[in-house]
């Protein structure tokens, strides 16, 4: 009786490992090249609009705005400001993306 217990329980803990690895794939690495040279991109957000967001902040070039479109295109727009350091970005609500810097100011992206 020991023994069939420990088949099935030894036989369960497998299906449930199994189970797990099948429903939980290992992602891979994508990486993008982004148009300004050391753009020093920052911070990253979801839109609703489907695309990821992100801040940057090249080296002796206004801040600017990013955005990765799910084909992997890339596009910059900017300046968003004009001596300052671009911060965090998140979404909104009604599709507004809100951006930070170290200015007292709350930038967004409609």
């Amino acid at each position: 009786m020991p023994v069939a217990r420990l088949a099935l329980l030894v036989t369960g803990l497998f299906l449930v490992v199994t189970s797990a690895a099948q429903a939980a794939p290992i992602g891979a690495l994508k990486q993008y090249r982004l148009p300004t040279a050391n753009s020093a991109p920052r911070y990253i957000a979801n839109g609703a609009d489907g695309n990821r967001w992100f801040t940057e902040n090249p080296d002796f070039l206004p801040p600017a705005i990013g955005r990765i479109t799910p084909a992997g295109q890339v596009t910059e727009f900017g300046p968003a400001c004009s001596f300052c350091f671009l911060n965090d970005i998140a979404q909104g609500p009604d599709n507004v993306l809100y951006f930070t810097s170290n200015d007292p100011f709350l930038g967004r992206i409609t």
